[in-house]
């Protein structure tokens, strides 16, 4: 059987409802990821100690600036991590260069629906084919708008422009 990479995998999920499913998909997504900023910020800004000694120590080193530049690198660290989420759900995307056996390769993203304690699906339905036809690594910016905190999202320190610092003559 040959069919699109536009075509959707399950064929009976009217558009609203796989729209809806791609809304909460991203708001899972920001929701784990402001999970983990929270713990970033904690431990750039705060003593909190990271689990694992050697990378504990390697943020004792940051630890040791001021508030304010300890503030301003955790926002770097929130940045990149996004950088680095967009690059995953990039993956799903139909690029050209996921490569498999001298063949491209498309991820697609299946949610399955269950109850509570139960491991019986009782509806499936693919994300990111079919209609709407969506970039997921588009959308993160739009969910982390919609769904994350303003104190989770990078900032600059009070008062500060970018590049306003000293500079070296």
């Amino acid at each position: 059987m040959i069919h699109s990479i536009y075509d959707p995998i399950m064929q009976d999920v009217a558009e609203s409802r796989r729209k809806e499913l791609q809304e909460e998909f991203g708001r899972h997504v920001v929701e784990q990821r402001n999970r983990m900023a929270t713990l970033v910020r904690q431990w750039i800004e705060t003593d909190k100690r990271f689990p694992i000694p050697i990378y504990d120590r390697l943020l004792d080193h940051i630890r040791a600036f001021d508030p304010a530049m300890r503030s301003e690198i955790a926002s770097i660290s929130l940045l990149m991590a996004d950088q680095i989420v967009e690059a995953v759900l990039g993956t799903f995307d139909l690029g050209d260069y996921a490569k498999a056996n001298d063949k491209l390769v498309n991820y697609a993203i299946i949610a399955q629906y269950r109850m509570q304690g139960s491991d019986d699906v009782i509806e499936d339905i693919d994300l990111n084919r079919g209609r709407p036809v969506i970039a997921i690594w588009d959308r993160y910016r739009r969910w982390l708008n919609r769904y994350s905190p303003t104190e989770l999202r990078p900032r600059l320190s009070a008062g500060e422009e970018p590049g306003s610092g000293e500079t070296e003559s």
